[in-house]
């Protein structure tokens, strides 16, 4: 599931060191391809921390939930 992957790597983005940046593009790169009901249904089980993460994530990135 695409969205399950690009929500991993959204929330784990900050802890990757040196790999940041290719999970960053990979996102970016599968952000049209992504089912936004799909997303916003599985963002939603997301824990308030990892939620944190995530619009962080976006924010920095230019990348619209």
């Amino acid at each position: 599931m695409p969205e399950a992957y690009a929500l991993h790597k959204m929330v784990i983005n900050s802890q990757r060191g040196a790999k940041a940046h290719k999970d960053a593009r990979a996102v970016a790169n599968l952000q049209p391809y992504l089912n936004t009901t799909v997303f916003k249904s599985l963002y939603e089980q997301l824990t308030k921390k990892e939620k944190a993460q995530v619009r962080h994530f976006a924010e920095r990135e230019g990348i619209s939930l």
